[in-house]
C-alpha cells in the first residue's frame, strides 16, 4: 500500500520464532509445571518456530498426563516419555475432541464453514438438536478449539487458528466433504439469505466442493462482477480464474463454450486494469475469446470479440488494422440491435480519432450520445470491451475539440466524461477519463491548472486501487505540469520517472511520448525531447496520424536547434499540410507560428 513508503512507517517482518522464544512459550504454557529438559527440547524442535505448534504440542502433552481425583491434579505419566508428545497438530486436536461430547462430529463439520461461522449454520450440518450443538460448542470453547467471534450474520464462533480449522477439515472423509458443503450452501440460502447474497464467493466454494459446477460458476460470476464494481480488480480476477478452471474441466459442448466465452470476455476489463493492454495474458485471453466466438458463430459473440481486438490493435499502435475492424463491426451492427449500433458508433469514434478524421469522429460520437439511454443500454454494453463506452465517447469529444482549437468545448466534454466516470464507480473508468480527457486534453490545450489537478487525482486513483499501468501516466503528466510552470529540474525528474514506467510497462498507445517531447522541447531539454519522439516514431510509422502534425512540427524544431533549417522547413510544411487536411486548428496555428519564426531567423542569411 502507498502509505508503507512514508518516513514515519517501519516494516516489521514476522519470521519464525527462534528456539529461545519458542522455549519461553512452552514454559509459559506448562506453568506451573516444569517440563523435563528432554520433553521441552523435543517440543521446541518439533514446533519449528511456529507459535501455534508450540502451544498445541505442549497442550497435547499435558492434557492426557493428568486426571481429576477429588479435585486434585495428579501427574501419572513418566515425564521422560517423549513419545507422548503429539507428532502433529491433528493428533493434538484429536486428543481434545475425544474429551468433548460429539466433538469428532461437530468440529470437522464446522470446518466446512471456514474459520469463522454463525452458529445458525452449524446445526444444519449436524444431526443433533440445537441444545446439543450449543453444549458441544461451549465445550470446544473451553478446550480452546473454538474462540468467540463477531459476525454481522448473528451469533458466531471461530476456530482458534486457521491451521486448527485445516486439521479438523482433514479429519473428514472425502465422500463426506461434498455432502457437507452442499448442506452448507443450502443452509446459507434457507437460514441466512442475507449472508448468501453478501458472500457469493463463499457460496461458489461450497457449490464447487459439492460438485454443482454451474451453480458454482454462476456465484463466481456474481462475486467477480461485484469486485469489479468495487474496483477490486485483483480480487475479481481470482474469481474469474477459479470459474474458468471449473469450466475447463467440463465436457465439451455449446453450453460449456458459452460459459467460457462469457467468463473470458468479462475478465478482460479487470485484467487490462491491472496489467494493461500490452500484457501477454491479455493477448492470450483475447485469443481465447476470439476462438470461442468463432465456435459460437453468433452476432452477439462476434461483435464483442471484434471490439476487443480493435482495442488491442489500437492500443498497440496498429491503427489501420483497428479501423478496418471498426468498419467490420459497423457492417455487422447494421442489421442488429440498438446495443450493436451503439458499439459501432463508439468504436468508429475511436478509430476515426486515431486516424485524424476529427469531424467524422465527432459525428459518430454525437450519434452514439443521441441514441444512448443509460437506463436501457448501460447493462447491455458493460461486458463489451474493457471500458465504459459512454465515457470513452465523451473522452473522444474532449480530445477532438482540443485538437480543433475549441478549448471551452473540450473542457465541457472533459467535465462530462469525468462526471460519467465517477457515476460509473469503477476506478479503471475514472483512470481512463482522467488520463485521456483530463490530462491529455488539458496538456494539448495548455490548461496547466486543470492538468495539475487531473494528474494528482490520477496518481491517487492509480495508487489506491493498484492500477499500475496508470501510475506512469500520472507521474509523467505531473512532471510535465511542473516543467511548464517553470520548475524544470524537479518536473523533468518526475516526467522521466513516468516515461520509464510507461516504457517498461509497455503502455497502451504512444501519444504520451509526443506530449512529453513537446514539454521537453519547450523547456530546452532537447535530448529528452528527441527521446520522446523516438518512442513515438513506431506508432506514427504504423499509421497513427492524429498527432502526426505535432510530431512533424517538433521534429522540425529539433532540426532547427541542430542547425538544419532546410530539414526544419520541410517538416513545418508537412506538419501544416497535414493539420490543414485534418482541420486540426491547434496544430495549424503552431505550425504557422513556427514557419514564421523560421522565416524571421532566416532573413539576412546567405541561404535564405
Amino acid at each position: 500500500p502507498p502509505w508503507l513508503t512514508g518516513a514515519h512507517v517501519g516494516l516489521m517482518q514476522l519470521d519464525r520464532l527462534d528456539p529461545d522464544q519458542t522455549r519461553q512459550i512452552v514454559v509459559a504454557m506448562a506453568a506451573p509445571r516444569q517440563l523435563p529438559a528432554r520433553v521441552l527440547d523435543a517440543i521446541v524442535l518439533r514446533s519449528d518456530g511456529v507459535p501455534l505448534y508450540a502451544e498445541e504440542l505442549t497442550r497435547g502433552y499435558l492434557e492426557p498426563s493428568a486426571k481429576q481425583a477429588s479435585g486434585v491434579v495428579v501427574d501419572v505419566r513418566d515425564d521422560d516419555a517423549i513419545t507422548e508428545i503429539p507428532a502433529t497438530l491433528a493428533e493434538s486436536l484429536l486428543a481434545r475432541l475425544d474429551r468433548v461430547t460429539h466433538g469428532r462430529e461437530i468440529a470437522p463439520a464446522a470446518s466446512v464453514l471456514g474459520r469463522e461461522f454463525p452458529l445458525a449454520l452449524l446445526g444444519a450440518l449436524c444431526s443433533l438438536e440445537e441444545a446439543d450443538v450449543r453444549r458441544c460448542v461451549a465445550e470446544l470453547l473451553d478446550a480452546d478449539v473454538f474462540v468467540g467471534a463477531r459476525s454481522q450474520f448473528g451469533e458466531a464462533v471461530a476456530f482458534r487458528h486457521m491451521l486448527v480449522r485445516d486439521a479438523a477439515y482433514q479429519l473428514l472423509l472425502r465422500r463426506d466433504r461434498g455432502r457437507l458443503h452442499g448442506l452448507a450452501a443450502a443452509a446459507m440460502v434457507s437460514r441466512l439469505p442475507v449472508m448468501a447474497a453478501a458472500l457469493p464467493h463463499v457460496m461458489a466454494e461450497h457449490f464447487a466442493a459439492a460438485g454443482e459446477t454451474q451453480r458454482a460458476v454462476a456465484q463466481w460470476q456474481i462475486a467477480a462482477a461485484d469486485a469489479d464494481r468495487r474496483s477490486a480488480y485483483s480480487e475479481a480476477l481470482v474469481y474469474f480464474r477459479r470459474a474458468l478452471a471449473v469450466v475447463g474441466a467440463m465436457a465439451q459442448d455449446p453450453v460449456r463454450d458459452k460459459l467460457e466465452f462469457d467468463l473470458a470476455l468479462n475478465m478482460i476489463g479487470p485484467l487490462v486494469a491491472v496489467q494493461g493492454f500490452a500484457a501477454n495474458e491479455v493477448e492470450q485471453e483475447i485469443e481465447r475469446v476470439s476462438t470461442l466466438s468463432q465456435k459460437l458463430g453468433t452476432r452477439s459473440s462476434l461483435i464483442p470479440t471484434l471490439a476487443l481486438k480493435l482495442s488491442f490493435l489500437s492500443a498497440s499502435g496498429n491503427v489501420p488494422a483497428g479501423h478496418a475492424l471498426a468498419l467490420q463491426i459497423s457492417a455487422l451492427a447494421a442489421g442488429g440491435s440498438e446495443a450493436d449500433r451503439l458499439i459501432a458508433h463508439r468504436y468508429l469514434t475511436m478509430s476515426l480519432v486515431f486516424t485524424g478524421k476529427f469531424q467524422q469522429a465527432i459525428e459518430e460520437a454525437l450519434s452514439f450520445l443521441a441514441m444512448y439511454d443509460p437506463h436501457r443500454h448501460a447493462q447491455q454494453l458493460v461486458h463489451i470491451g474493457p471500458a465504459n463506452h459512454a465515457v470513452m465517447v465523451m473522452v473522444g469529444l474532449a480530445e477532438c475539440y482540443a485538437i480543433l482549437g475549441a478549448a471551452d468545448t473540450a473542457r465541457h466534454w472533459c467535465g462530462q466524461a469525468l462526471l460519467a466516470a465517477r457515476a460509473d464507480g469503477r476506478a479503471r473508468t475514472l483512470a481512463q477519463a482522467l488520463a485521456f480527457a483530463g490530462c491529455f486534453a488539458s496538456a494539448l490545450s495548455g490548461d496547466l491548472e486543470a492538468l495539475a489537478g487531473h494528474a494528482l487525482e490520477l496518481k491517487a486513483v492509480a495508487e489506491s486501487h493498484d492500477l499500475t499501468p496508470w501510475l506512469g501516466h500520472a507521474t509523467m503528466f505531473y512532471g510535465i505540469t511542473l516543467m511548464k510552470q517553470g520548475h524544470v529540474e524537479p518536473g523533468l525528474a518526475q516526467a522521466r520517472r513516468g516515461i520509464h514506467l510507461l516504457v517498461t510497462g509497455h503502455a497502451d498507445h504512444k501519444i504520451w511520448y509526443i506530449v512529453y517531447a513537446q514539454a521537453c522541447e519547450e523547456a530546452g531539454v532537447l535530448d529528452d525531447a528527441r527521446h520522446g519522439l523516438e518512442l513515438a516514431a513506431p506508432s506514427i510509422a504504423y499509421g497513427s496520424t492524429w498527432l502526426e502534425a505535432e510530431y512533424l512540427r517538433l521534429r522540425g524544431r529539433l532540426s532547427l536547434a541542430d542547425g538544419d533549417p532546410a530539414a526544419a522547413r520541410l517538416d513545418f510544411e508537412a506538419a501544416l499540410a497535414l493539420a490543414l487536411e485534418q482541420g486540426a486548428t491547434l496544430f495549424i496555428e503552431r505550425a504557422r507560428r513556427d514557419q514564421e519564426m523560421l522565416a524571421i531567423t532566416a532573413v539576412g542569411k546567405p541561404d535564405a
